[in-house]
């Protein structure tokens, strides 16, 4: 999930066939087809150590949390990042794709809010 939010896209996105099951056939192929230092490309080694880990848990073995989260917090203050108890996007302005988000005190309209609402629903 974290590979999707960091790239934007995955590459067993949009994968066609003539049924539900050979898609999801084809899906579960380029998963295990894909090597994950490709996944990962372009971004810290961390990533790749986390799925290298977590493929090689046995399904009912219970994972290392504090070494997972280790390997995150390490390369937090590898980059040099302050933990000031605050998340990035508290009270700063955000683009959303749809709608208006409130973060702190201020109300951040989409620029795709007109694309995303129904030309009836329109407040002009």
């Amino acid at each position: 999930m974290f590979m999707y939010f960091l790239r934007g896209s995955l590459p067993w996105q949009g994968l066609k066939a003539d049924t539900l099951k050979e898609r999801y056939q084809k899906i579960g192929d380029t998963k295990r087809a894909t090597p994950i230092d490709v996944l990962c490309d372009g971004h810290p080694e961390e990533f790749a150590k986390y799925l290298r880990y977590v493929r090689r848990l046995d399904f009912f073995e219970t994972p290392d949390y504090d070494h997972l989260r280790r390997l995150f917090q390490d390369l937090f203050y590898f980059k040099g990042y302050v933990d000031d108890g605050e998340f990035d996007w508290t009270g700063k302005t955000m683009s959303t794709p749809v709608g208006s988000l409130q973060t702190g005190h201020e109300v951040v309209v989409s620029p795709n809010r007109e694309r995303h609402t129904p030309a009836n629903k329109r407040v002009c």
